[in-house]
């Protein structure tokens, strides 16, 4: 939970990432005279972003089929920090770039998303209010009969403090990371989130709405829940009704070519249907 424990992590991480990108085949790609574009173009970054990332990349190789993608989940601070230093070609997020990373890199937005809170399919609680939610969070409220569910202790599945989620939900809350207990549940990703909750009847916690919408669409038993009891839905995101949104990116240095420009020139278009097949709102344009 110390600051000082996280940059030792990211830090080393990205060394690993470095060693690992010399010696892999040309990641630029290229587009000669006449000819088609080629080569590898690799992405890393926020897991839930790339679940809409992979399907536009989809469509992008359609036309451009010799192109091959390379997409690894992580989340939004090593996805941007790698495309920063050169160490992967498209860093993927759902936080804005601060001024000085927007002096080197441009970043393309691809859709909207939002959070929402998570609980098990079998948990009959059916709402959370904000305050309640606040108060599971710091430890306060520890048993689900004080929400109006069962007899039973409440299971918290935190975010891990380089996840870009916990930002925006202590900002909306005006409360610090410190003012959260922690718990021996600790997710890296919406993905680790999502199967702890969907695995422990007792669990809650929160998650991206797209990635929640396409967990559910492939089976694992998580219900959401609204914050402020707004419905956690594609269409009140795009219309700006929930409370925690935010823009999900594609960023790239300001120098890239080939087969990484090409594909952050496509990802700028509309793609409204991949949006809606995917379960993010579009992009306001």
């Amino acid at each position: 939970m110390k600051t000082s424990r996280l940059s030792i992590v990211l830090a080393a991480t990205l060394s690993l990432l470095t060693a690992c990108s010399k010696g892999g085949d040309s990641t630029s790609g290229s587009a000669p005279a006449g000819g088609a574009i080629k080569g590898t173009v690799r992405f890393l970054g926020s897991d839930a972003t790339a679940i809409l990332t992979s399907a536009i990349a989809d469509a992008f190789k359609a036309t451009h089929p010799e192109v091959r993608t390379e997409i690894e989940e992580s989340n939004s601070n090593l996805g941007v920090g790698s495309a920063k230093a050169g160490m992967t070609d498209i860093g993927i997020s759902v936080r804005e770039l601060t001024e000085e990373e927007q002096e080197t890199l441009d970043a393309v937005k691809i859709g909207r998303d939002g959070l929402c809170i998570i609980v098990n399919k079998e948990n009959p609680v059916t709402t959370i209010s904000d305050e309640q939610f606040k108060g599971i969070q710091a430890g306060a409220i520890t048993n689900w009969k004080d929400l109006g569910g069962p007899d039973a202790k409440i299971e918290r599945v935190n975010h891990a403090e380089v996840l870009t989620s916990l930002q925006y939900l202590v900002r909306y809350y005006g409360i610090t990371p410190g003012d959260i207990k922690y718990s021996e549940s600790v997710g890296n990703s919406d993905k680790d989130i999502i199967k702890s909750v969907s695995s422990v009847k007792e669990a809650v916690s929160y998650a991206s709405i797209g990635a929640a919408l396409n967990a559910i669409e492939h089976g694992p038993p998580i219900k959401m829940l609204g914050f402020k009891g707004v419905d956690p839905t594609v269409e009140n995101v795009a219309e700006g009704k929930v409370p925690i949104t935010f823009d999900m990116l594609l960023v790239a240095k300001k120098t890239a070519d080939g087969a990484t420009k090409a594909f952050m020139e496509f990802a700028a278009k509309d793609h409204a249907d991949i949006n809606k097949k995917k379960h993010f709102a579009p992009v306001k344009r």
